[in-house]
């Protein structure tokens, strides 16, 4: 017998972890489908510039965790 609330047997947060893990996912791929496509045909951009601006978004969308984690770990964390 589940509690009531469970989700397959797992607690309800794990439910909404993997749910937002996947948005997550989802959003950022998406992005990195059509940002050239949006910078180069609707903006105008030339390809060089696309690119350079498309590279630095997926850049800092794998260095602006590092950042919070730090600004975290080291300024606002409970072992301050």
């Amino acid at each position: 017998m589940s509690k009531p609330w469970s989700c397959f047997g797992y607690p309800l947060s794990i439910f909404f972890i993997v749910v937002n893990e996947f948005c997550e996912r989802f959003s950022y791929y998406g992005m990195r489908a059509i940002l050239i496509l949006y910078f180069t045909n609707f903006i105008g951009w030339d390809d060089n510039l696309s690119t350079a601006i498309y590279h630095t978004f997926v850049a800092l969308c794998y260095l602006t965790p590092i950042l919070g984690a730090l600004i975290a770990d080291s300024w606002l964390g409970k072992f301050k």
